[in-house]
């Protein structure tokens, strides 16, 4: 008995498979995606709390931002996620800003 396979059938099992692959790649739930402006407010060890990201009139610390990405009043996209911490430093120690965690940033 001889088994063809018919060309529609095939593009049906490739579909599936597809979109199979999409469903397992769902996006992290607490991930956020924003338009910023990154402000150096000067170094730590002089008081000021480095490199934050203004995000809807909210100064937030990032834990890993990238060397290309400090420069005073640049424009960025943001995708990101809120860690429990928070940055203390200069004046504002005992408070300081909630920090995040960038998955994904580039120029606006």
């Amino acid at each position: 008995m001889k088994i063809t396979l018919k060309p529609y059938a095939l593009l049906i099992a490739m579909l599936a498979a597809l979109s199979s692959i999409l469903a397992s790649c769902k996006k992290d739930k607490n991930e956020k995606q924003a338009e910023g402006m990154m402000i150096n407010t000067g170094s730590p060890a002089a008081d000021g709390c480095g490199w934050l990201i203004a995000i809807d009139k909210v100064m937030y610390s990032p834990d890993n931002l990238p060397a290309s990405f400090m420069q005073d009043s640049l424009k960025v996209k943001v995708d990101y996620t809120n860690l429990k911490t928070r940055f203390g430093c200069g004046m504002i120690a005992n408070t300081g800003f909630p920090q995040i965690h960038i998955k994904n940033i580039s120029k606006k």
